[in-house]
């Protein structure tokens, strides 16, 4: 039995992914949140309470774990420093694969919110640069199509809403001073 860590785990996307494995009942999991999540706990499923920015606290919630899936929102850590401080407790803790949080488009692209992303993957490729360290995986899915359905949720978990995108009748609004 793989033993799994979801870091965010209980937030969108990290919340549909943890179901999709508690419904396989193949795996061992944990989350590690910066928040307590009393209906996890109520369903059984260990949460660690941590500062992503505390390499020794995510070290002890990381021991003898398998696997790690990051969720950790970037968007307010444009350094990334949360994931780097997570990566560097996965090799500390001996975690033998690492997911960073993409789960959208690749990490080297234009827009801005994704930026550090490409921080996070040039630091394991940095660790791994003179021999393997850490095995890293990238899911980089593309946008979730389930943002598209607003107001209609077609996900358990994922928080929609408006988009600049009328798809029934072919629209998008594109702000004057930007290119079509």
């Amino acid at each position: 039995m793989v033993r799994i860590v979801l870091a965010g785990g209980a937030g969108n996307v990290g919340r549909e992914v943890l179901e999709a494995l508690l419904a396989e009942g193949k795996h061992e999991i944990k989350v590690v949140s910066r928040k307590n999540v009393p209906d996890l706990t109520t369903q059984g499923i260990t949460v660690d309470i941590v500062d992503y920015l505390d390499k020794k606290a995510l070290v002890d919630a990381l021991e003898g774990v398998d696997t790690v899936l990051s969720f950790i929102v970037t968007i307010n850590d444009p350094d990334n420093q949360a994931q780097k401080t997570l990566i560097d407790a996965c090799i500390e803790a001996r975690v033998g694969r690492f997911a960073p949080s993409e789960w959208a488009t690749r990490s080297h692209c234009e827009f801005p919110a994704y930026e550090g992303k490409a921080r996070v993957y040039d630091h394991v490729q940095e660790i791994n640069k003179e021999r393997k360290v850490l095995e890293f995986t990238l899911f980089q899915c593309g946008v979730f199509l389930n943002y598209f359905s607003y107001p209609h949720p077609s996900a358990r978990f994922m928080q929609i809403f408006p988009m600049p995108i009328d798809v029934e009748n072919c629209r998008a609004i594109i702000r004057k001073d930007t290119k079509a």
